[in-house]
């Protein structure tokens, strides 16, 4: 067992000084059966198997439409309840010091 396992009482306030927990014994407790459990559970999964194939998951394919012109709110019409304007747009105050 090495010095991070939540099966022991030195585990779970070591993992819980990580996570910058203060815990009280019942808490801790609970937080080292949960852990326990969820270690329980991955070590039930079997294991990789990359000998059978290309992995299902991958990066995202790009589904973004074509960029077209179409018909927009007039800019009078989108200005109309803006508080304050600015060279023909909204005037927001500055986030950015300096500016």
């Amino acid at each position: 067992m090495t010095e991070l396992d939540p099966r022991t009482p030195e585990g779970i306030a070591a993992l819980a000084r990580l996570a910058r927990l203060a815990l009280d014994p019942e808490e801790a407790r609970a937080f080292g059966d949960h852990m326990g459990r969820m270690l329980r559970w991955i070590e039930s999964l079997p294991p990789a198997r990359p000998d059978l194939g290309e992995a299902l998951a991958g990066p995202p394919r790009r589904t973004l439409r074509a960029d077209r012109v179409r018909p927009s709110l007039p800019p009078e019409e989108s200005l109309a309840g803006a508080p304050e304007r600015a060279a023909g747009g909204f005037r927001v105050p500055a986030v950015l010091p300096g500016e």
